[in-house]
């Protein structure tokens, strides 16, 4: 018969064995690249829900403008996906929609996400590939085999103030040059600065 006493020495050593085990270190996080380019380099899709699912816990909320974009302007593709910068399906984004209704282009689940995805894919440029002009990075961005590039080109330029080959800042000019691209793939540009800086501050 065990006693008390016993049983409590017993679980003491137990306890200290357990303690003194090594641990299994904790597994590192998976993370999803994002295509470095809206229109030329679309990753393929993902078939792992495990990664898909992990991507959707990452979402951020955001403070959207009570103003539903994608009701308001349902005639523009771009906007009425909340992707003003029409960026092609490829690998997950965060902020998509849970239902993809566009088999071409992402929907997100507000502008921001659809802002973020624009600010991620710019700054990769100016980062990874070295783009610091406004003609290398609409180059890229929308190149010719779908595009007209050089009005394009021209288009963002004027409105950064810039010349199509002066060496820029991509980061410091952002908001600027979103807002120009969101107009010329729309043909508006409907967002507010504060709108547009809270999709920056996503990336």
């Amino acid at each position: 018969m065990v006693n008390a006493g016993s049983l409590v020495a017993l679980s003491a050593a137990a306890l200290l064995v357990a303690i003194a085990l090594p641990r299994k270190p904790l597994a590192p996080p998976v993370t999803v690249a994002e295509p470095m380019n809206p229109v030329a380099e679309p990753l393929p899709e993902t078939s792992l829900l495990g990664l898909w699912e992990g991507v959707k816990k990452q979402v951020v909320p955001v403070k959207s403008d009570k103003k539903d974009y994608s009701i308001v302007y349902a005639e523009k593709r771009g906007l009425r996906n909340n992707n003003p910068g029409n960026i092609r399906h490829g690998s997950p984004w965060q902020g998509m929609a849970d239902v993809q209704k566009d088999q071409s282009f992402i929907t997100f689940r507000s502008p921001e996400y659809g802002i973020r995805a624009m600010a991620r894919v710019l700054g990769n440029y100016q980062k990874i590939h070295g783009l610091n002009t406004v003609r290398g990075v609409i180059g890229r961005w929308a190149p010719p085999v779908e595009n007209d590039t050089d009005s394009y080109v021209n288009a963002v330029a004027r409105s950064l103030n810039v010349s199509p080959d002066q060496t820029i800042n991509v980061q410091a000019h952002m908001l600027p040059l979103i807002k120009s691209i969101v107009h010329h793939e729309n043909g508006l540009q409907p967002y507010s600065d504060a709108l547009i800086k809270d999709g920056i501050a996503l990336a």
